[in-house]
C-alpha cells in the first residue's frame, strides 16, 4: 500500500490561518478608495478589478465567492510548498558496519616483570601474560584497525594504525619491560594518543570516522608526569575516545604470589586504574587468568558495537524519509492553483469589457 507524506510540513500550518482570515472577512468588500489617484498597472486582472471597482454602473462581483476562491488558491500554493510525495519503495542500504580503531597501550614499567601468573605450570610475568593473551585475542577480530603504544617515561608510538593482524601480533611479541624506562607515565601516554589519533581534522582525507577506543594494559604501578592519568583520560574522552583498562597482576600479598624474582613486590593498583577507566567513560577489567582477559576483550568490542548500533539507529530514524524512494505530487496543487488564477483572470477580464 502506497504511503503519502510531506517533505516540508511546516507550510501546512499556515493553511488554517488563511481560512481563519477568510472567515473573519468573508463578507468584506474591498473597494479602491475614491480619494486616491488611480494606479495604472499593465496587468489585465488588476486593471479590470480597478475598473470594476470604480465603475458602479454594472453589478458588482460576488465578493464572498471570490474570497473563497482566493483562499483556496493560497491553500493550494501552500500545499505545493509542503512538497507532497508518495513513498513507492525503500533504497537498498549498504552494510555500513563501522569498524573500531583500537589503540592498544602496553605498560612496560619494572613492575610488569613481576611473575604472578601460571601458564602450563610455569610462572609467567605480567607483561608475558599480557603479550600472550592480547596476541591470541586479536585472532578473532577482523575489519578493525589497531595501533600499539608503549606506556613508559616517556611514552612512544610502537605501531601506527593497521589492519594487518600478523604485523600487530609480531610487534606485540617484541614488547618487553624497560622499553619506556623503569616507570610509567600513563598521563603522558594518553596525551600522546590524543595528539596522534584524536586531533585529526575531520574534513581531511586521512581522517577516520571509525569508533576510537584506547585499551590500557597495566598494573597501575607508580606513575610520574605533569598530568594525572585521570585528567588525561577525561580529556581524551572529550575528543571522542573511550578508555578501557585491563588490569594485570595479583592483589594478594607477596607471600601468596608465585614468584617475585627478588623484586620488591607491588600488587596491582585497581583503585587508580578504576579512576582512569571512569574518567575515560570506559570500564575496568581485572584479568586474573586467561578467561578473564578473553572476556574483557570480547566485552569491549561488544560494548562498542552496541554503542555504534544505537548511534546508527538514531541516524537512520532521522534520515528514514531520505532513504525512501519518493514520487513528487506538488505539481497537482500547483496546477490547480494556476487554473483557479486563470479562471479569475478571465472572469475579471469579461467584467472589464462589460463596463466599457
Amino acid at each position: 500500500m502506497s504511503e503519502f507524506g510531506f517533505k516540508q510540513e511546516v507550510w501546512l500550518y499556515f493553511i488554517p490561518i488563511i481560512w481563519l482570515v477568510w472567515y473573519k472577512f468573508r463578507s468584506v468588500k474591498i473597494l479602491w478608495p475614491r480619494w486616491l489617484p488611480l494606479i495604472t498597472i499593465h496587468y489585465p486582472l488588476l486593471n479590470s478589478m480597478d475598473a470594476e471597482t470604480l465603475q458602479h454602473e454594472k453589478k458588482q462581483v460576488h465578493f464572498r465567492q471570490h474570497n473563497v476562491l482566493l483562499s483556496v488558491l493560497l491553500s493550494l500554493l501552500l500545499l505545493a510548498l509542503a512538497q507532497p510525495v508518495q513513498y513507492t519503495g525503500q533504497l537498498a542500504e549498504r552494510d555500513n558496519k563501522q569498524p573500531i580503531d583500537m589503540v592498544l597501550v602496553m605498560d612496560t614499567a619494572l613492575s610488569m616483570s613481576l611473575s604472578d601468573y601460571l601458564i602450563n605450570n610455569q610462572s609467567v610475568s605480567r607483561i608475558g601474560f599480557a603479550r600472550k593473551e592480547l596476541s591470541e585475542a586479536l585472532d578473532f577480530y577482523t575489519g578493525d584497525r589497531f595501533a600499539l603504544l608503549i606506556s613508559g617515561n616517556p611514552p612512544a608510538l610502537w605501531l601506527p594504525l593497521t589492519k594487518d593482524i600478523n604485523v600487530v601480533q609480531h610487534e606485540i611479541g617484541r614488547i618487553t619491560t624497560f622499553l619506556g624506562g623503569r616507570i610509567s607515565d600513563m598521563g603522558a601516554t594518553l596525551k600522546l594518543i590524543e595528539k596522534k589519533f584524536a586531533n585529526k581534522n575531520k574534513n581531511s582525507s586521512n581522517s577516520s570516522d571509525n569508533a576510537q577506543v584506547a585499551i590500557i594494559i597495566s598494573d597501575g604501578g607508580t606513575q610520574v608526569g605533569d598530568i594525572s592519568p585521570q585528567t588525561a583520560a577525561e580529556q581524551l574522552s572529550e575528543k571522542g575516545f573511550i578508555v578501557y583498562v585491563i588490569a594485570v597482576g595479583s592483589v594478594q600479598p607477596e607471600s601468596a604470589v608465585l614468584n617475585t624474582s627478588s623484586l620488591l613486590y607491588e600488587p596491582v593498583n585497581l583503585d587508580v586504574l578504576k579512576k582512569v577507566a571512569k574518567a575515560g567513560k570506559g570500564k575496568l577489567f581485572h584479568a586474573r587468568d586467561h578467561n578473564d582477559f578473553k572476556r574483557a576483550m570480547a566485552t569491549i568490542v561488544q560494548l562498542q558495537h552496541k554503542s555504534l548500533q544505537q548511534s546508527k539507529t538514531k541516524t537512520d530514524n532521522n534520515r528514514s524519509v531520505d532513504n525512501k524512494i519518493t514520487q513528487p505530487w506538488y505539481y497537482i496543487p500547483l496546477l490547480t492553483a494556476m487554473l483557479i488564477l486563470l479562471f479569475l483572470a478571465v472572469r475579471y477580464s469579461r467584467g472589464s469589457r462589460d463596463v466599457s
